[in-house]
């Protein structure tokens, strides 16, 4: 149970102690700040640790709990490098629909274990993966309050869990949000930053005490769904109903390769679960290495420090690489979270199959090529390809188009459009 880490009532100081620190242990999150993050000079000051006169906040987007803002501040102090910082303030709304409560409880991915991973991160992981070269924003203060009584959260009562992370602001960074083009330059750029997280933790965990109860592991909730009791994969008949549900929306399922492809998947679902898990396989050569993972390792989590270059005024050059939103961190296979990202990219086999040596070529510059050999990550990522697309179409294919439009308003509420999501989908399929 998660619940045996228990923070309920813990409030967490700051990793980062360059800066100088005047505040009071612990602040309390400002009384203003209840669906709306809002702060005034005085919080603000006894966080950064200096007199602050003036402030604006603006938002910048936020995920389906968190809103994120930046906060532009004038002050009398001297010699402060930045004037301005990144917010992400932490509500748990209460307009998620009953069965994705629930869900969340039994697959223990509840809201309250995200955040407390993240607030873990921050104070405890930051440090040491910032001095091996995995950079992130620099925390200028982290906490949480208030608790996420189970039943009551079902229930669709008010929780009183909400959270501050205040961050250094970066500057200028290009960001591709999820399910859009991304340039190769780019793909390659992550890849490369992720071998390099993978390969950090490979021989030994960075930090002795990384607490067991965070679970679960990194994807376990894409690629054991088929093994939930509430997401079984489809069979023939359930695959063949939801291809008749959508054959009107999308014209590409009615296409035969398409339409047998998916149905064959659905034949073969019994094979690959057995690989549909974070654990070792007890014998053969597949899945036998897991490390430290990211969780959620998409384009729209990748922050690119960027500069013209001097070659080509109209092209630019990758300066520096940063991963952010580190709430779903653990352990896992690493191909599970190289499929993942890929995932996210466009198909091409040419240019997956050169990502692919990017990303092995980084990681065998640490771990040894006999250890991991070039086949069998080949052979492993080929069936979390195989596993993502299943769940892909288990997920967007098996609610009916009249029950998709009842959640169309959290994605519409965070600025997503679900129908531009859903025919980038469609494309990649």
């Amino acid at each position: 149970m998660t619940f045996i880490y228990n923070l309920l009532n813990c409030t967490v100081d700051a990793v980062d102690t360059t800066i100088p620190q005047t505040k009071a242990n612990p602040i309390p999150i400002c009384s203003e700040a209840k669906e709306t993050f809002n702060c005034n000079a005085d919080w603000l000051s006894r966080i950064l640790g200096y007199p602050i006169e003036s402030f604006n906040i603006n938002p910048v987007g936020g995920g389906f709990s968190t809103q994120s803002y930046r906060i532009t501040f004038t002050t009398s102090q001297k010699n402060v490098d930045q004037t301005s910082l990144f917010v992400k303030y932490i509500i748990l709304e209460n307009d998620r629909p009953f069965f994705a409560r629930v869900l969340a409880y039994l697959v223990n991915m509840s809201f309250e274990m995200f955040s407390k991973k993240e607030v873990f991160f921050y104070n405890h992981l930051y440090k040491s993966f910032n001095n091996h070269g995995i950079q992130t924003p620099r925390p200028l203060y982290v906490e949480l309050e208030g608790s996420v009584p189970m039943l009551l959260d079902i229930m669709g009562f008010q929780s009183d869990f909400r959270g501050v992370i205040c961050l250094e602001d970066l500057g200028k960074c290009e960001n591709i949000s999820i399910g859009n083009l991304v340039p190769e330059k780019y793909a390659s750029a992550s890849l490369t930053k992720l071998a390099q997280l993978h390969a950090l933790n490979w021989y030994q965990q960075i930090h002795p005490d990384f607490p067991s109860e965070f679970i679960p592991d990194a994807y376990i909730q894409f690629f054991n769904l088929n093994e939930s009791l509430l997401n079984k994969s489809k069979n023939k008949k359930d695959t063949i109903q939801a291809l008749n549900w959508r054959k009107d929306d999308c014209a590409f399922l009615n296409e035969p390769q398409i339409r047998e492809a998916l149905i064959t998947f659905s034949e073969h679902k019994d094979i690959l679960s057995k690989y549909c898990t974070n654990d070792k396989l007890s014998s053969g050569p597949l899945f036998q290495h897991r490390t430290f993972l990211h969780g959620d390792f998409h384009c729209g989590n990748i922050l690119f420090k960027t500069e013209p270059s001097p070659d080509d005024s109209e092209s630019k050059e990758i300066k520096e690489t940063f991963l952010i939103d580190w709430q779903c961190f653990g352990y896992g296979h690493p191909s599970t979270e190289f499929s993942y990202f890929l995932a996210n990219v466009d198909f091409d086999a040419e240019r997956d199959l050169k990502l692919m040596k990017i990303y092995y070529e980084e990681l065998t510059k640490t771990v040894k090529p006999e250890e991991y050999p070039w086949e069998v990550f080949q052979r492993e990522v080929e069936i979390r390809n195989i596993q993502l697309a299943i769940t892909g179409f288990n997920t967007m294919f098996s609610v009916a188009p009249e029950d998709l439009k009842k959640w169309k308003f959290l994605f519409e509420k965070r600025g997503m459009d679900i129908d531009f999501f859903f025919q980038k989908f469609s494309a990649q399929v």
